[in-house]
C-alpha cells in the first residue's frame, strides 16, 4: 500500500515537470505530494474523485467536501444544530462541473454545527514617540467550525 502511495506520489510530480533526482527519498516525495494534492484524495482509494461544492457564507468562499470541516466566521446557531448553506457558487461531481450564474439552481449544501470556539488573541500595539502615547489592544475574532453533511443538488 506504502509502496503504491509512493509510486502514484513519484507520478504525480513527474506530470507536474518534477523529476526523480531532485526528490530522493520516498519521505520527500510524499512530503512534496501532500502540498499539491487536496485532503480529500487521501478518503478511500488515492485518486478517488469526491463530490464538493464552492459556497459563500459570510462573504467568503468555501470548498465544501462531504465529511471535511472548516470554520468560518461566528453563525448564531448552537452546537449540533444542522443547517443549510444554499449560496452555491460551484458544484463538481467527478467529470461534470456546473457553475452558477451568480449561484447554481436548487443547489444547497447541509452542514453542522461542530464547535463555537475563538481564535488567536491578536495584539495591536500603537505608538508616538516623543508624545507619551502608548496604546496596547487585543482582539480575539469568534468563529464557527462546519461539518458538512451532504452536497444537495438536482
Amino acid at each position: 500500500m506504502l509502496d503504491s502511495l509512493f509510486q502514484n506520489c513519484f507520478d504525480f510530480l513527474e506530470s507536474r515537470g518534477y523529476n526523480r533526482g531532485s526528490l530522493d527519498r520516498p519521505t520527500d516525495t510524499a512530503r512534496a505530494a501532500l502540498t499539491f494534492l487536496p485532503a480529500s484524495k487521501y478518503a478511500g482509494s488515492f485518486w478517488e474523485v469526491q463530490v464538493y461544492a464552492i459556497v459563500v457564507c459570510g462573504g467568503r468562499q468555501y470548498r465544501a467536501e462531504e465529511g471535511f470541516s472548516f470554520a468560518v466566521e461566528k453563525l448564531p446557531y448552537e452546537v449540533g444544530d444542522s443547517i443549510e448553506l444554499d449560496k452555491v457558487l460551484l458544484i463538481a461531481d467527478g467529470e461534470e462541473v456546473t457553475v452558477g450564474q451568480p449561484t447554481v439552481d436548487n443547489a444547497s449544501v447541509t452542514a453542522t454545527i461542530v464547535e463555537q470556539y475563538r481564535g488567536k488573541k491578536i495584539l495591536i500595539w500603537k505608538y508616538r514617540p516623543s508624545k507619551r502615547y502608548r496604546l496596547k489592544k487585543g482582539h480575539r475574532q469568534s468563529y464557527t467550525r462546519l461539518r458538512i453533511d451532504s452536497v444537495n443538488f438536482g
